[in-house]
């Protein structure tokens, strides 16, 4: 990077990261936050979500496309807690139930740790890419090799369908906006939505199926299943950040457990 006078940013580093040592990263700090009871744990976890999202630098947008559909959860949990504690000093009253600090304490320490947990996972899907996930996935199912299951046949399952999604979402928009070219509506009565979509599901199948077989024969021909155990370009080797990131690990467990 030094030679073509570009710097590593923050995201890159992490991104250099082993997947292995990140997901262990991202489970010891779930499990510091879940355990997080008093206000400077919290505020550390807190402070540690904001840093992670900062590196990777992720935006408002995101954190709230993941934040709104939990939004009822959390609402009703923060009611229940509020209608179940009742010990302490009175806060003040909604009509007969008295809202104590005890409750307000509570409630705010749930919103700052679910706040940490959804920073601290967007933060990691944002700084692993898809293949180092799936071999991290292989990596956790390998014990399982020794009983005879196939789990990178599994994996390689797993990994074209998260490829194909997105064909298919794409596939099926330009289906759409070719019927639309030819004056075919998608809105009015339900049961006119339902027809005029349900015309896109007989080409949309046929595509599908079509792009399965050149995926087959792709398959085929770079000799899928020949090799008892996949290669991969770059094989995961644990050096000085990998264990930098697990002495953090350990550093979070010293700090809430300690």
């Amino acid at each position: 990077m030094s030679g073509t006078g570009i710097r590593p940013t923050a995201l890159d580093a992490l991104h250099g990261i082993d997947a292995r040592a990140k997901l262990v990263f991202l489970a010891v700090f779930m499990l510091v936050v879940l355990h997080a009871s008093t206000p400077a744990l919290v505020g550390i976890c807190v402070a540690v979500a904001l840093v992670l999202a900062g590196a990777v630098r992720l935006d408002v947008r995101t954190v709230r496309a993941v934040l709104l559909p939990l939004a009822p959860i959390l609402v009703f949990t923060a009611v229940m807690q509020v209608a179940s504690i009742q010990e302490g000093d009175a806060a003040f009253r909604l009509g007969g139930l008295a809202v104590t600090w005890s409750a307000l304490a509570a409630t705010g320490r749930m919103v700052a740790c679910l706040f940490a947990l959804v920073l601290a996972s967007v933060s990691f899907m944002k700084c692993t890419a898809v293949q180092d996930l799936l071999s991290m996935l292989r990596w956790l199912l390998s014990p399982l090799r020794r009983l005879g299951v196939r789990t990178d046949a599994f994996v390689l399952s797993l990994s074209v369908a998260m490829g194909f999604a997105p064909v298919l979402v794409g596939e099926f928009r330009r289906l759409r906006m070719a019927q639309q070219a030819r004056l075919a509506s998608f809105d009015g009565r339900l049961r006119d939505r339902v027809q005029a979509y349900a015309r896109l599901f007989a080409p949309l199948l046929h595509s599908s199926f079509e792009h399965a077989d050149n995926l087959a024969d792709a398959f085929l021909a770079r000799g899928f299943s020949c090799a008892p155990v996949p290669s991969t370009l770059h094989p995961g080797r644990f050096g000085a950040r990998e264990i930098l990131c697990l002495a953090a690990s350990a550093a979070l467990v010293g700090i809430a457990f300690i």
